[in-house]
C-alpha cells in the first residue's frame, strides 16, 4: 500500500489492504499495517490480503490497531495458501491474536490461516452475524463459538485438521449456554471438506461402549439411546445444513427444525441419528420438538455418495411430509421406500445410481405433484413403465446418459402438463425421437419444448 496512507485520517472507505513483500523502511513507496493505525473512522468492509508476509507479527499488528476501528463492520483476513509450510505456525498465531477486530464486527472470513490455534477473541464477538472459514488447515478447533448469540451463518470449508468444532466437554457447555441459549440465532450451518471431523465435542455424553451401540441403525438402538440424548443442545432456528465430505463425523447438536434445506455429501447416516432417535419417545421428544416430528417441515434432501451400504430407516421417511425437491446420486437407496412418503414431492433427481431399478414397482405414479423429473447416468434403466402417463403434474423431464433405455411408452402422451423434455446420450431414444422421422415422435410431438442431440 502506499507509504503515507496512514495520515488521510478521515478516510471512511477502504475495502482492500494489501500487504508488501518489501520489509518495512526498505522503500519509501510502500507503507506496512502501521498505515492503519490511525485511519479509525474506516467503515463498512476491509480485505486485508498476503498476510503470510507479515514480519514482526505483535510490532505490526500492534500498529494496525484494528480493535479501535468501531465503524468496521466486515472484515477479511488472507493468508496466500501457496506458503503455507514456510513459517511457524506460532508467527501466525501471534499475528492473528493482533489482528483482534472491534467487537461489533458483523462479518470475519478467514483464509489459508496457518495456526493450531483460533484466537480467543473470536468469542469476545457478541454482535457477530457470520462466520466464514475457508482453507485454514492446521486449526484443530475453535473458541467457544455458543457465547455469539448474534451468529446466524457459519461455513467451515477445508479444515483438515479439524477434529471438534469446541474444545469442551459437551457436559461443560450445555451448563454454560442452556438448551434455550445454545446458538439461539443460527440459521445456516455448513461444514465442507474436514476429512477428520468427527464431532461437535471433544466429548460426548455417550461413553465408548454406548457409542458403539450408536453405530447400530436398528430401531431399538435408537429408542435404547434416546434417553441419554435429551440434554444433547438443540439448534432452535437451523433451517439450512449442509455437510459434504466428512467422513469420520458421527455426532452432532440436534437439529429438528430444519425448513429449507438437509445436503448430505460423503458423510454416514450417522451424522443423523441422534436427531432422528428424538421421535422414539413422544413424551421427551415433544418438550423439544413441540410435537412437530424432525425434519417433518423439511422441504429439500440432496443425498449424494452416502458412505453407509444400507438404505434409510424406514421410520426416518414417514417424517418427510413437507419435501418438494429430493436430488439422489451414487446412494444405494429403494427409491419405491422412500417415495411411499414423499406427499409433497415437486422435484425429483436421480444420478448415478446403477444398482437402482427406478421402476421396479408402481408407488412414483401415485406422487401426482410432481412437476420434475430428471434421470442421470443410470445404465440399468432399461424402459419406462406405461404408468409415467400418470404423472399429470409433469412440467419437465430430463433424461441423460441412460444408454439402454431404447423407448418411450404410449403414456407420455398422456403427460399434457409437460413443456420442456431433454433426452441426452441415450443414443436409442435419440434415433427414435427424431423430429418427424422417429418412431416415438408422435409420442411427444405436444411437447412445446424438446431438445436432444438431433434436434436442439
Amino acid at each position: 500500500m502506499p507509504y503515507g496512507l496512514g495520515q488521510l485520517t478521515s478516510l471512511q472507505t477502504l475495502p482492500l489492504f494489501v500487504v508488501s513483500k518489501d520489509p518495512i523502511g526498505s522503500s519509501k513507496h510502500c507503507g506496512g499495517l502501521a498505515e492503519l493505525n490511525k485511519l479509525n473512522d474506516l467503515r463498512g468492509r476491509i480485505y486485508i490480503i498476503n498476510l503470510e508476509l507479515v514480519k514482526d507479527a505483535i510490532l505490526e499488528t500492534k500498529a494496525a490497531n484494528l480493535k479501535e476501528k468501531q465503524h468496521l463492520s466486515n472484515l477479511t483476513l488472507s493468508w496466500n495458501s501457496w506458503f503455507d509450510d514456510v513459517i511457524n505456525t506460532g508467527d501466525d498465531e501471534n499475528l492473528l491474536d493482533g489482528l483482534q477486530p472491534p467487537q461489533n464486527l458483523k462479518w470475519l472470513f478467514v483464509q489459508s490461516y496457518r495456526g493450531v490455534r483460533f484466537s480467543n477473541w473470536l468469542s469476545s464477538l457478541t454482535n457477530l452475524i457470520e462466520l466464514k472459514m475457508y482453507g485454514c488447515r492446521k486449526c484443530q478447533h475453535l473458541p467457544p463459538l455458543y457465547q455469539l448469540p448474534s451468529l446466524r451463518k457459519i461455513s467451515l470449508s477445508k479444515m483438515c485438521s479439524l477434529e471438534y468444532i469446541s474444545d469442551l466437554d459437551i457436559t461443560n457447555e450445555v451448563s454454560a449456554s442452556s438448551l434455550t441459549t445454545f446458538f439461539p440465532s443460527l440459521e445456516s450451518l455448513t461444514l465442507q471438506k474436514c476429512p477428520n471431523l468427527k464431532g461437535w465435542w471433544k466429548r460426548d455424553i455417550v461413553d465408548n461402549r454406548d457409542a458403539t451401540i450408536m453405530t447400530s441403525t436398528s430401531s431399538s438402538s435408537w429408542s435404547h439411546q434416546y434417553h441419554q440424548h435429551m440434554s444433547q443442545p438443540s439448534f432452535p432456528r437451523l433451517s439450512c445444513l449442509t455437510i459434504i465430505d466428512c467422513s469420520k463425523l458421527t455426532s452432532m447438536p440436534l437439529f429438528p427444525y430444519l425448513e429449507e434445506e438437509l445436503d448430505l455429501r460423503g458423510v454416514s447416516w450417522k451424522a443423523l441419528q441422534q436427531t432422528m432417535a428424538m421421535k422414539m419417545n413422544t413424551a421427551g421428544a415433544s418438550s423439544l420438538t413441540s410435537s412437530i416430528p424432525p425434519l417433518s417441515k423439511l422441504r429439500r434432501l440432496y443425498l449424494w455418495f452416502m458412505l453407509d451400504k444400507e438404505s434409510l430407516p424406514e421410520e426416518w421417511l414417514q417424517n418427510l411430509t413437507s419435501l418438494e425437491k429430493l436430488s439422489i446420486n451414487r446412494c444405494s437407496v429403494s427409491l419405491s421406500q422412500i417415495l411411499r412418503h414423499l406427499t409433497s414431492l415437486k422435484e425429483l433427481s436421480i444420478e448415478d445410481c446403477e444398482e437402482v431399478d427406478l421402476f421396479s414397482d408402481a408407488f412414483l405414479q401415485s406422487v401426482t405433484t410432481l412437476q420434475k423429473l430428471s434421470i442421470v447416468r443410470c445404465p440399468s434403466l432399461m424402459t419406462l413403465p406405461e404408468w409415467i402417463g400418470n404423472l399429470t403434474s409433469l412440467q419437465n423431464l430430463e433424461i441423460k446418459d441412460c444408454p439402454n433405455l431404447t423407448s418411450l411408452p404410449e403414456g407420455m402422451r398422456r403427460l399434457t402438463s409437460l413443456l420442456s423434455l431433454r433426452i441426452y446420450k441415450c443414443p436409442h431414444l435419440e434415433q427414435r425421437c427424431q423430429k418427424e422421422i422417429g418412431e416415438d415422435w408422435t409420442k411427444i410431438a405436444h411437447v412445446p419444448k424438446y431438445s436432444n442431440k438431433f434436434q436442439t
